[in-house]
Order: structure tokens, then C-alpha cells, then sequence
């Protein structure tokens, strides 16, 4: 999932597809477990075009981490319709750096 601060507050913007492996352990590094009060739901719609009943349980972690992704333009709302694809951790950025923070 991939997220971003919309009014003051933590907003799914998008999901990735799958990362591969090499992606998955850099990435997992820099992670760290969500703490209380997380505003995301523990489990969602696998997908959105799903009937309502595939769900995926969701791995929060704190969202203080900016990475790099490609997106088409395509929006819904505060989202992209589309998937997005993961680049890299760009560890060089703050969120504070980031537009709208």
C-alpha cells in the first residue's frame, strides 16, 4: 500500500504489485512495525475490483519512510487508479521534503 498525508492525515493513495524478492528484503530494512492507533484498516479488499469478499490483511509499519514509485497519470480522487510500481527507498528524502507535508 502506499500512502500519503492528504489534510493532515494518512490517506491509501495506491498499491504496488508484487515486489520481487531483492525488492521485498531492502525495502523490509528500513521498515518499522506500526505503532497504536494506526489509522489503516487491519484488512482490506484484495483488490478493487473484487466482489467484496477477497480480503488481504494488511502489514502496517510507521509511515515515516519515502520511496519512489512510477504511476500513469490516471486518478481516482486521492488515489491512482492503477498500480504503482516500486523503485527504490529514497533515503535522502524526509517527509517533510515531500509537497503538501
Amino acid at each position: 500500500m502506499a500512502g500519503l498525508y492528504v489534510d493532515g492525515e494518512l490517506t491509501i493513495v495506491g498499491r504496488t504489485g508484487q515486489l520481487t524478492d531483492r525488492h521485498a528484503r531492502a525495502l523490509a530494512t528500513h521498515l518499522t512495525p506500526a505503532a497504536p492507533g494506526h489509522p489503516w484498516p487491519d484488512r482490506m479488499l484484495a483488490n478493487r475490483f473484487s466482489p467484496g469478499r477477497d480480503r488481504v490483511t494488511l502489514t502496517k509499519v510507521q509511515p515515516t519512510l519515502v520511496v519512489e514509485v512510477a504511476a500513469d497519470s490516471a486518478r481516482q480522487g486521492n488515489g491512482w487508479r492503477h498500480g504503482l510500481r516500486y523503485l527504490r527507498v529514497r533515503t535522502d528524502l524526509a517527509l517533510e521534503d515531500l509537497p503538501g507535508s
